[in-house]
């Protein structure tokens, strides 16, 4: 394998922080790597040494990437050229058996980011599903449950008749224990808000700390209050006692299409769960600004209108609004390099930037096949001009028609 169809180059930038006595200084490793057709891997090394022997197999990559990291070793990921797509891929390695930096942090340092945009660069929009990681400045944020339709399973259901005001009541006191002096059935619980009674289809449930007359609220009502008309903004915390409703009842408010995101920020000190529901916006806005915002992550890498998630077509979409500290998107599948393209990709404190390049002769074939497409178009609807303008045969026409069969009766 050589460069007949393509390479890839491969620019590799490590920051390293310099501590002296008198000053701090940043200190820049730059590296330049050209990939072939043969592929390469990449790989994180805290030495130039310390680097683990490949295995030779007949399509090993010929190509080593070693990446400078005091705290990261071992392969971290591949570059290879699909024969069948005719493009280079680059393929990150996963190992979930890594420790975590963090508890319940998703991340590990050796995970591979891809940038999707920042001021006076290239945006690139990323579809999220559930599971992705992204990252906005030094925050991360965690799609730790997409909601596409609403709840209907068993445990919402048990969860409703437990917490309504009839269930509640049972559990208290029984009939034969009950009071000569206890109110009457016309007395049942109120909701709080519209001061109606329950029923099967609207039940009434206690989401939160409150007693008395405000404890208990309807369903229908207690979702218009946690997501107000025309916004994504979700309200999770009872406006009376100032509790936050719990994972379970926010899941059963909330109107689908719909996400909760978890994030970290000030250095991962700070941990926040955020709803975000679609039902009547398209949008939702993240940011560090509060009244802009629909998911606000206070953290001073976050510009204040950072990027924002779009919902098309069943699909969310992360697009990355011109910020300061750009945003990223963790690798968990192989990314294909589109010959022309730049693209940027970060690991620990290093940058890389990739460059799908087209060889001259691969050019100038893909040039040819085109205009041998684009010749045997015309012909076909050259073809089919001449088709539908031809005139009328004379043996098909109705005159030529009657003649023969008036020379044959007078043969007869």
């Amino acid at each position: 394998m050589g460069k007949e169809r393509g390479w890839v180059t491969v620019s590799v930038h490590t920051y390293q922080s310099q501590r002296s006595s008198a000053s701090s200084s940043q200190r820049v490793f730059h590296q330049e790597y050209t990939v072939d057709e043969s592929g390469a891997t990449l790989n994180a090394v805290s030495r130039n040494g310390e680097v683990e022997p490949q295995e030779q197999r007949s399509d090993a990559p010929s190509t080593s990437i070693f990446i400078r990291d005091l705290k990261l070793s071992g392969r971290r990921a591949y570059i290879r050229y699909e024969r069948q797509d005719g493009a280079f891929s680059f393929i990150p390695v996963l190992d979930e058996r890594r420790t975590h930096s963090a508890p319940d942090f998703p991340c590990h340092r050796g995970d591979v980011f891809l940038k999707l945009g920042m001021r006076g660069q290239r945006l690139i929009p990323w579809r999220l599903r559930e599971g992705d990681v992204f990252r906005l400045g030094q925050a991360y944020v965690l799609v730790r449950h997409v909601r596409v339709s609403p709840a209907a399973d068993s445990g919402l259901v048990e969860y409703l008749s437990n917490s309504s005001p009839a269930a509640s009541e049972r559990e208290v006191t029984s009939p034969s224990e009950e009071e000569p002096d206890s109110p009457p059935d016309s007395a049942a619980a109120q909701c709080y808000i519209c001061y109606e009674t329950g029923d099967a289809d609207n039940p009434m449930i206690s989401p939160c700390q409150c007693a008395g007359s405000v404890k208990y609220v309807h369903v229908s009502c207690l979702s218009r209050w946690i997501q107000p008309e025309g916004t994504s903004t979700v309200n999770t915390n009872c406006p009376v006692c100032k509790s936050r409703y719990s994972e379970k009842t926010q899941a059963l408010m909330i109107r689908p299409p719909a996400m909760l995101l978890e994030s970290w920020s000030n250095h991962r000190a700070h941990r926040h769960r955020h709803w975000v529901s679609f039902a009547q916006h398209g949008t939702a806005n993240l940011g560090r600004f509060v009244g802009q915002n629909d998911v606000v992550i206070q953290d001073h890498s976050v510009s204040g209108e950072h990027a924002f998630i779009a919902h098309t077509n069943g699909e969310f979409w992360l697009r990355d609004k011109e910020s300061s500290n750009g945003s990223f998107i963790r690798l968990r599948a192989p990314l294909r390099l589109g010959f022309g393209e730049t693209l940027q990709l970060k690991m620990g404190k290093s940058l890389l930037y990739l460059q799908a390049k087209r060889s001259r002769w691969s050019r100038i074939r893909n040039r040819l096949n085109m205009l041998a497409l684009r010749s045997s178009d015309d012909q076909y609807d050259e073809l089919s001009r001449t088709t539908t303008e031809r005139p009328p045969s004379e043996s098909s026409s109705p005159v030529g028609s009657s003649r023969s069969t008036a020379l044959g009766r007078d043969a007869l």
